[in-house]
């Protein structure tokens, strides 16, 4: 399950960059409350009050402004809650000072952070909410043994070793997440759709082929070292190309080119995206040939069209989305693309600013369509790319 992160702040584009950064890791899910009067909501309704694991978050990230606007009153509302007792508290802030650094160490901080999340912030968030679930984990698991035993000094034993493992994982997360970590190159935020709106995009879907059957061999963390191995690769190619990452579909991939960014050629540079991403899986493969792993293949499919993209949800809750007939028929020719292969609409092909290289053409029939899909099968793209699969 995803790691809740509790987001709260009154400055709605920020905190919708935030939230889609967040978002981006795919171990983590951003609950954004845009008000004061949000979080009181949040911690008043009946999913928080049953001990929902959807409301309940692994971290928090307040902006300072907010806390200064209304008082301090979100900081006593968050620690008047038991169930928030011992999670990470980080503060957002515009601009840092040594006044307003000392403020909020002294309104219990761990770590201060820039609106505008850099690489390691954002792994400085993943890896304190991974700290914080793994100390509640060991909690767990010490306080059932405790129960189970009757002998009153096994008893003392495991509190004492419980104390001895909670002061040294806070000592070990303190001492990573320390200000002296350099800061990578700040990702600016552009184009972040507030609400939503329709939009002509370019879908790109993606799937392994044989992976299941591989991971039902393997344990789960080397499953989640190989998954890591190959989202780097892909996620290398479809920035490359100004991609934007949706969704993690277990062994796959959602991405959109077109939204929130503005391309000049969005279905070009889909495909180019695509054609990287199968030659990187050159790579994929000589990891899983050193782990002594089979091969594996990845299909992808590429449509576009008119979708609903934006921030879907509630108030307290939202998740930069895209919605339409578009993403389902991406999808019908994604599960029909072969291992090697990129399937792409011929509506798309169309689209192509630059001259696409076609290997051969077919047509899309799925269950829930209308009529067929018309499809080719693309190898290369030229002009200003100049990429093509490689043998």
């Amino acid at each position: 399950m995803k790691k809740i992160i509790w987001v709260i702040g009154n400055d709605r584009n920020k905190m919708i960059e935030m939230q889609r950064k967040i978002n981006m890791t795919g171990s983590m899910q951003a609950l954004c409350m845009l008000s004061y009067e949000a979080l009181q909501k949040v911690v008043a309704s009946d999913n928080y009050n049953n001990s929902s694991d959807i409301s309940r978050p692994s971290l928090i990230i307040i902006d300072y402004n907010l806390i200064v606007k209304s008082d301090f009153e979100p900081l006593s509302v968050i620690k008047k809650q038991r169930e928030l007792a011992g999670v990470p508290l980080f503060f957002v802030v515009e601009k840092r000072s040594e006044d307003v650094e000392e403020e909020c160490y002294a309104k219990g901080a761990m770590v201060i952070l820039h609106k505008s999340f850099s690489k390691s912030e954002v792994m400085r968030i993943e890896n304190a909410a991974w700290q914080y679930e793994n100390t509640k984990n060991y909690e767990k698991m010490l306080q059932k043994q405790a129960t189970d035993l009757k002998d009153a000094k096994e008893i003392v034993s495991l509190n004492r070793q419980l104390k001895t493992m909670n002061d040294l994982l806070y000592q070990v997360l303190g001492r990573y997440f320390s200000d002296d970590v350099v800061e990578v190159i700040l990702e600016q935020p552009q184009g972040a759709t507030i609400g939503g709106e329709k939009r002509e995009v370019t879908v790109m879907m993606s799937d392994l082929r044989g992976f299941t059957s591989l991971s039902e061999e393997m344990e789960p963390e080397t499953v989640t070292a190989l998954l890591n191995f190959y989202f780097e690769k892909m996620l290398e190619a479809i920035l490359k190309y100004h991609g934007t990452v949706i969704e993690f579909l277990g062994d796959g991939l959602l991405s959109v080119f077109g939204a929130p960014l503005d391309l000049d050629n969005p279905t070009s540079d889909a495909i180019a995206a695509a054609i990287s991403m199968q030659n990187a899986m050159k790579e994929v493969n000589s990891y899983c040939a050193k782990q002594g792993y089979s091969e594996l293949e990845m299909g992808i499919g590429i449509h576009c069209g008119e979708v609903f993209v934006g921030n879907i949800g509630s108030e307290r809750m939202m998740r930069y989305n895209v919605i339409g007939r578009v993403v389902n028929e991406c999808s019908r020719i994604e599960s029909n693309s072969a291992g090697g292969q990129i399937l792409v609409s011929e509506k798309a092909i169309s689209k192509a600013g630059c001259p696409v290289q076609v290997a051969g053409r077919l047509d899309i029939i799925a269950k829930g369509l209308k009529k067929p899909i018309p499809a080719g099968e693309v190898v290369g793209i030229e002009g200003a790319y100049e990429c093509y699969i490689e043998k």
